[in-house]
């Protein structure tokens, strides 16, 4: 749920006037104000510094542009600098006995400190503000208005401390003061402070009576940024009530808001939640646009090392508050002083060298735990390609075997069976000449010879053509798909589709050899964890697809590219009047497609 310290940024006021009565300087600084206001920093930047020249000497103006220093530097994340000029502006409040000075600049303070998350240090200097608007409250109206703000603020710490008791007293006297004060028109924030703090603490009945309160308010008034804050805070209602969809509509609402506010938090957090809800509904496209945009307004987050400057920046001041009141003594401590510092930086020094030889250990470690990394990654390869060239060359030498013998058989004891053949014929003459009987042994054995011939071919065709013409292209390919996925960490699909394997039979071996090829290629090139086949048919066509989730390269590189078997593949698909398409671009696999006429 949205933090409720995000009232803060509409509650934390810069009180300007440092006394009841009118000071001439006090028109010209509201004239600089307009700039600041303008949200050109740079110049209110410059103005207020020439101001502070010409009225060096007027303590109470000195002050009263310290605070406006202060917040300008804040502005621009100086956040060091800003304290400084504060803590400058309390000093002089200190002097002059301005207490509500003094409490407009621990009230600035603080507000720094909740921004850079420091809750405890925001806490311990919003209280003692509050304290001091007290001791004017009866006095001046305008204090009875900062103890509300405070009140609020205080309210807002406590509940996100989880110490609930003690945000719903701030909060009842936040109201208290605030109709003392006699300008309800910010109540709207007081109640959805109040529903805030009762879905903090499980009151959803609570919780939906401060948000109709709420929104009885806005009926009445225009106010764009309580009204961001109420459809922020319906958002989050309809969430804990778990109606997502009221959700998404508040949700968008929100971020428009936000938007013409140029309010960065409410962009950042509103894209992130809606980036997490379209996430939720499987909506990638959606979750990634929202993701996009918190990533572009999240670069003004602030980090530890700013928090660690204010805290050092505020020590450092005081440091030269005591050097002025130990002015006296500096004579007779100079020596200690130089001896502590001595020590210190020495400390300092062993400090750094010992920071720089756990580095350097560390980092050596990190560069060994990194040569061994790339060792093993390296062997692994190794493995990989041996593994892919012994499958390779099983292929290769099943296909060898296979035509060797097809080709001895056809040469050998064809060649035999023919010329058996032949000397049978010169023969038939005086063959005719025998008996009946006889001649038709002849004729027996002539068949039988014609047979074996015959049957010399067809072995010597299907050993030349493997397993395909035996038992069919869909058998081969799988065969091939289980000798590949037993030695490699791929998982690979082939579907024929029920197709009629006469469609495809006379261009089945050559289909093979492509599968072959391609499959090898992926294997060898592509570090692919899928690959899927299909054979599909079209009207007057058959459609063969091949896709691999591998790194894919330029599609006019693997064109020319011929170690990687494509003019093979290519040559074979022209044998079978076939047309491919490839795509393939780095990053996003490789694809083939080959429509083949019947």
């Amino acid at each position: 749920m949205r933090k409720a310290g995000l009232f803060l940024f509409f509650f934390v006021l810069v009180f300007i006037r440092v006394s009841g009565q009118d000071q001439r300087w006090e028109k010209e600084l509201l004239v600089l104000d307009s700039v600041h206001q303008a949200s050109n920093s740079s110049r209110a930047l410059a103005a207020y510094l020439d101001f502070l020249k010409s009225h060096h000497s007027d303590s109470a103006a000195k002050g009263a542009v310290y605070r406006r220093l202060g917040n300008v530097y804040r502005d621009q994340g100086n956040f060091e600098t800003s304290l400084f000029y504060q803590l400058r502006a309390i000093e002089l409040a200190d002097e002059n006995g301005d207490i509500l000075s003094n409490a407009s600049s621990l009230n600035n303070i603080a507000s720094l400190y909740y921004s850079l998350g420091d809750r405890e240090q925001a806490l311990r200097y919003f209280l003692e503000s509050y304290r001091l608007f007290g001791l004017l409250a009866r006095e001046k109206s305008i204090a009875k208005k900062g103890q509300s703000d405070l009140a609020l603020n205080l309210s807002s710490i406590y509940q996100e401390m989880g110490k609930y008791g003690e945000a719903r007293h701030f909060l009842d006297l936040s109201f208290v003061h605030l109709r003392d004060f006699g300008d309800t028109t910010e109540i709207i924030y007081l109640y959805l402070l109040e529903g805030d703090l009762a879905a903090a603490e499980g009151k959803l009945n609570s919780w939906e009576t401060s948000l109709n309160r709420a929104h009885t308010y806005l009926q009445e008034r225009s106010d764009p940024y309580a009204e961001l804050l109420f459809v922020q805070q319906k958002a989050d209602y309809y969430g804990r009530t778990g109606a997502k969809d009221s959700v998404k509509i508040y949700l968008e609402k929100a971020l428009d808001l936000a938007y013409s506010l140029e309010n960065t938090e409410s962009i950042r957090n509103t894209a992130k939640r809606l980036s997490a809800w379209f996430d939720q509904k499987g909506d990638s496209l959606e979750a990634y646009h929202y993701l996009k945009i918190y990533q572009v307004f999240n670069d003004s987050l602030l980090d530890a090392g700013r928090i660690k400057a204010m805290i050092d920046a505020e020590q450092k001041y005081q440091n030269i508050a005591k050097t002025r009141d130990l002015e006296q003594r500096e004579l007779e401590l100079k020596k200690r002083r130089f001896q502590l510092l001595f020590m210190g930086s020495l400390c300092l020094l062993l400090l750094v060298l010992s920071v720089l030889l756990v580095q350097n250990r560390n980092k050596t470690k990190k560069l060994a735990q990194k040569e061994l990394l790339l060792k093993d990654s390296r062997i692994r390869e190794l493995m990989q390609e041996q593994e892919l060239k012994s499958i390779d060359a099983m292929l290769k030498g099943q296909d060898e075997e296979r035509q060797r013998i097809a080709q001895d058989l056809h040469d050998r004891l064809g060649s035999i069976l023919s010329t058996v053949k032949l000397h049978f014929s010169t023969m038939e003459e005086e063959i005719r000449k025998l008996q009946d009987k006889q001649h038709q042994s002849y004729k027996l054995a002539t068949e039988m010879l014609d047979e074996a011939v015959d049957e010399v071919r067809k072995i010597s065709h299907d050993l030349h053509s493997g397993s395909i013409s035996k038992f069919g292209l869909k058998t081969a390919v799988n065969q091939l798909i289980q000798a590949i996925e037993s030695s490699n960490a791929i998982h690979i699909q082939f579907f024929d589709n029920q197709i009629d394997g006469q469609d495809y039979a006379s261009f089945e071996v050559e289909l093979y050899r492509i599968i072959q090829e391609l499959l090898s290629n992926t294997l060898k090139h592509a570090g692919a964890t899928e690959v899927n086949m299909q054979l599909t048919r079209n009207e007057g066509f058959i459609t063969f697809s091949y896709e691999d989730n591998g790194k894919g390269m330029d599609p006019e590189l693997l064109k020319k590219s011929e170690g990687l078997g494509m003019v093979s593949i290519q040559n074979r698909v022209r044998k079978i009047n076939g047309r491919s398409t490839l795509d393939s671009t780095p990053g996003h696999g490789f694809t083939f497609i080959i429509e083949i006429p019947l």
